[in-house]
């Protein structure tokens, strides 16, 4: 009967996850399959690491939340700022350089 209940229960993940997919918009798709978080993209000269993506935290259509390494005071807790960028102005980096 265990075996059973993780069954259902595993199938019912899976048309989730597929009435999701049918569901999701385009653009969302494209942010999957071409962008994902934590890879380093250049916008213009700068340099920044995605943190999010438009179907979260109230970021506009067609924008990635940019995290340029800045941070900012909030009531004496230290917090990330990031910037919504469009899209289309970001390139994948393709390398990047380690030092220890």
């Amino acid at each position: 009967m265990l075996f059973l209940r993780r069954s259902v229960f595993s199938n019912a993940i899976l048309v989730a996850q597929i009435l999701y997919e049918r569901s999701s918009k385009s653009t969302n798709k494209l942010y999957m399959t071409k962008f994902k978080t934590g890879q380093f993209v250049t916008i213009g000269k700068d340099i920044g690491v995605i943190v999010s993506f438009s179907n979260s935290h109230e970021i506009p259509e067609e924008h990635l939340a940019i995290w340029y390494g800045e941070t900012t005071d909030n009531n004496g807790k230290i917090v990330a700022k990031v910037r919504t960028v469009p899209e289309e102005y970001c390139k994948v980096l393709d390398r990047i350089s380690f030092y220890h």
